[in-house]
């Protein structure tokens, strides 16, 4: 009898060590970022991912011009064993002149493909990896594409779907009081969303020639900013 007890207690106790390294295999974490080609400016004043019931999680930066894959999340929040489940995301094209915007639930399709993404994560020569960023990339026209990072960095992955942001002017009048990123944020700063875009790209009365800045501020001056 005690044998059997015996074999009984050691058959429960392995079923709990397989469960508990079962789950922590599914054990999985990640930050939202977002990205934009090599010359094509994107200002992301309102920048959000959904996840569980009715969470989000943003990010801090709101300039983003580095390149498709260029992923580095340092100040975002962190969601832990919870896929993302859509976005809301506001931005400016800055090539472009123009604001878009996205409002997304993902469908159910899509929801099941970020969950086998996220748990299972997968096989690299370390072992096991799994995907610690979740990167929306935007590309001219109001195009989405969505990469997932993995955790070493040694794994990029675009995923199959993608969503086209519609333009916008949502945000016409505040976009007047300057970049969240800006000191001065606040205080008018532009009279309009155009002298905005101009002084973003170095256009209409933002622009002046190299004869003009040296007969402002004096040849010296222009040889110090070329240095």
């Amino acid at each position: 009898m005690r044998v059997r007890f015996f074999f009984i207690f050691l058959i429960f106790g392995a079923c709990i060590f397989l469960y508990s390294m079962h789950k922590n295999d599914r054990s999985y974490q990640w930050q939202p970022w977002c990205s934009a080609p090599k010359e094509f400016e994107v200002y992301t004043p309102y920048f959000y991912v959904r996840y569980g019931d009715d969470k989000a999680v943003g990010i801090g930066r709101d300039i983003f011009f580095g390149g498709i894959d260029q992923c580095d999340p340092q100040e975002s929040g962190v969601v832990k064993n919870e896929i993302p489940t859509g976005f809301h995301i506001i931005y400016a094209a800055i090539q472009e002149r123009k604001f878009y915007e996205a409002d997304v639930n993902f469908s159910q399709e899509e929801l099941n493909i970020l969950r086998s993404k996220f748990e299972n994560g997968y096989q690299c020569y370390e072992g096991r990896d799994y995907f610690s960023s979740f990167c929306i990339c935007i590309l001219p026209g109001g195009r989405l594409r969505f990469i997932l990072v993995g955790e070493r960095q040694k794994r990029k992955e675009t995923l199959d779907f993608e969503y086209t942001a519609e333009e916008t002017h949502k945000i016409d009048d505040e976009i007047l009081y300057g970049m969240k990123s800006s000191p001065a944020y606040g205080s008018k700063q532009w009279n309009s969303v155009d002298e905005f875009f101009d002084f973003m790209t170095f256009d209409g009365d933002c622009f002046e020639d190299l004869d003009t800045i040296k007969s402002k501020y004096g040849k010296s001056h222009v040889l110090r900013l070329a240095a």
